[in-house]
């Protein structure tokens, strides 16, 4: 905006790095970057900072393009970190608790039937990591959808970890570590089912239910873990593939999906 004499103005949703900038950037999400003579991180809105105002200040995490306060009066952190866990928990639990390939021999199992639903849900909420500008009611729709991208990002970490949780620690996670612990759960569980059943059978040498239900676990653990392993997948491969994907502006080229780093062209 030119409101006349030598002064430039934003309009509401663009940056820029300093007063005397003559580069105008859009910023990421609405409602982010305030309008007027407001520069570098005065020009954010409360809770972002940064470049483009894409970053979120200690004690604040991502959601639905916006940063919110983990222990303010909003609660959405809370709800988006309880919903979370409690999928986790009842995916783990329906995983291990019993078969679910009942029906028709010849057709997919329910188990498949689900994996098939959560995947596609999954793709679904990582459309708002594209370099599209979303409705708003898109961008929020496609954030709750993250409750069932697993992975770190699920239980909101930034919370957690604060600013030490930045895209290198996301990548380590997703890509190496995230993999690794659902090989050595799964490896626990059936460790964990064995060591019971056989106390159960010198226990009971005639057989029980428990003994009996015992057994299942074991049987499906190597099932159960390239099951996660698939739920883990679609968000491995877009963290690795963040890494390539780079915002030039006037103060120098910063990754996309993490503002405050700043990465050699």
């Amino acid at each position: 905006m030119c409101p006349g004499g030598s002064g430039l103005l934003s309009e509401a949703n663009w940056w820029r790095s300093s007063a005397t900038s003559l580069d105008f950037y859009q910023c990421l999400y609405p409602d982010v970057c305030l309008p007027g003579d407001h520069a570098g991180n005065e020009a954010c809105a409360d809770g972002h900072e940064g470049p483009l105002c894409g970053v979120c200040k200690d004690g604040w995490f991502e959601f639905a393009g916006k940063c919110r306060e983990c222990n303010g009066r909003n609660a959405t952190s809370k709800i988006f970190i309880a919903f979370s866990a409690v999928i986790i928990v009842a995916v783990l639990a329906l995983l291990f608790a019993r078969s679910w390939d009942f029906g028709d021999p010849t057709q997919p199992g329910m188990l498949s039937k689900v994996k098939i639903v959560l995947v596609h849900f999954q793709i679904i909420s990582l459309l708002k990591r594209y370099d599209v500008k979303w409705p708003p009611a898109s961008e929020e729709g496609f954030s709750w959808l993250s409750v069932i991208d697993f992975g770190p990002g699920m239980l909101a970490p930034e919370c957690w970890i604060g600013k030490k949780y930045t895209f290198w620690t996301s990548w380590i996670l997703n890509v190496a570590a995230l993999p690794v612990l659902v090989l050595v759960l799964c490896s626990g569980i059936h460790r964990i089912a064995v060591v019971a059943h056989r106390a159960r059978m010198r226990r009971y040498p005639e057989g029980s239910k428990l003994g009996t239900w015992l057994v299942g676990p074991q049987l499906r653990c190597y099932k159960n873990a390239y099951w996660l392993l698939t739920l883990v997948y679609p968000g491995a491969c877009l963290v690795a593939l963040q890494m390539f994907a780079r915002e030039r502006l006037d103060i120098g080229t910063f990754l996309s999906s993490d503002l405050s780093l700043k990465v050699r062209v």
